[in-house]
């Protein structure tokens, strides 16, 4: 079975540029339903931060969507359709910049959770030192929700993803292409210090970190 795509664009707006953004969805949404792109979840970005020693130095957008779509191939038709291709330049009246990240998901049956509204969400852009980071994470984050960790504290893992491509539809790319996509959220950012303080995060928080390069995360409602 093929993995569904899942795309992490970034929105830095002009005047009118989310006006502008809405026009495009609503007159686009018979393409989007044709190829079954789904808007996941609009983070309305409020900060930044990163984990490890590698300071988050992108520039913050204004929007960052996520979105899935049921294939590769179901996404170069998406792009590829007339109609989408005809409002792109509406869409880019609006933009000073737009970015997208994309690759396939990993299998996160059993620990994707239901998160509840009003939660604080991240996008998170991680590079590897090598082939076994996306792993190293996947279990990291497994681990998290299998052991109750990360369910005692509110944090919620969404989409997981291997990014294969990023792409600029406006604007340049800036720093190095991230290896991993991941959006989780975090249901009362309060808990958090009490999180990075457990001694069971703190036992199991070198699985991710030995084999991170990076982890740069934009965060927002």
């Amino acid at each position: 079975m093929t993995a569904p795509l899942v795309i992490v664009s970034s929105f830095h707006f002009l005047a009118q540029g989310v006006e502008r953004l809405r026009e495009f969805q609503e007159q686009a949404a018979p393409s989007f339903a044709k190829h079954q792109l789904r808007i996941e979840k609009e983070i309305t970005v409020a900060g930044r931060g990163q984990i490890g020693d590698s300071v988050n130095t992108l520039e913050q957008p204004d929007l960052i969507q996520i979105s899935t779509i049921p294939s590769l191939e179901a996404f170069q038709a998406y792009l590829n359709d007339p109609i989408v291709q005809q409002l792109a330049p509406l869409r880019a009246k609006g933009l000073r910049k737009m970015t997208a990240h994309f690759g396939p998901s990993l299998d996160l049956a059993g620990i994707c959770q239901p998160v509840r509204a009003g939660a604080t969400h991240f996008a998170a852009f991680a590079r590897f030192k090598d082939e076994s980071g996306l792993d190293a994470l996947f279990q990291f984050n497994k681990k998290g929700v299998e052991s109750g960790l990360f369910p005692r504290y509110g944090i919620r893992i969404l989409h997981l993803a291997r990014s294969i491509k990023s792409v600029a539809a406006v604007g340049g790319l800036e720093g190095d292409a991230p290896q991993g996509l991941i959006h989780f959220a975090v249901e009362d950012p309060a808990m958090m210090k009490n999180y990075l303080q457990d001694p069971e995060y703190i036992a199991l928080a070198p699985l991710r970190d030995a084999t991170l390069d990076s982890y740069h995360f934009f965060l927002g409602a």
